[in-house]
């Protein structure tokens, strides 16, 4: 039997930039190097409301890793060591993002979230 398939649109591409967000979805991602986290972000407004961006991290939390400044900046504070974190704990939280570009070797972009900031640009601590 002869192979077909329909063509689709490509997928929309969110432009880099900062935007207001929700954290929708963790999932483990098993990777050759190493398990990493994918956090799933909502954009809740503005021209892309409704797109999906995604970053990745290591899914250890504490005050030097990226995950652990995610949670510090979303949550107010990272729980103490040895205290169980559940998606459920970050999931339905708003926050701004950074989206930027990665490119890959064969031309296809990827919107990446880069940094999560406070949902109030007044609550921005520098890193």
């Amino acid at each position: 039997m002869e192979w077909k398939t329909t063509v689709q649109e490509a997928p929309l591409i969110v432009p880099e930039g900062t935007y207001n967000a929700v954290l929708t979805s963790i999932e483990q991602e098993n990777t050759e190097v190493r398990p990493l986290v994918k956090i799933g972000f909502t954009i809740i407004e503005g021209t892309y409301e409704g797109q999906n961006v995604f970053g990745l991290c290591s899914g250890i939390i504490n005050s030097m890793s990226k995950l652990g400044n995610w949670m510090k900046i979303m949550k107010g504070d990272i729980p103490p060591a040895g205290e169980e974190v559940k998606a459920s704990d970050l999931i339905g939280t708003e926050c701004r993002i950074i989206v930027t570009h990665t490119k890959k070797k064969n031309g296809s972009i990827f919107a990446n979230v880069d940094e999560v900031l406070s949902p109030s640009p007044q609550n921005d601590v520098p890193f």
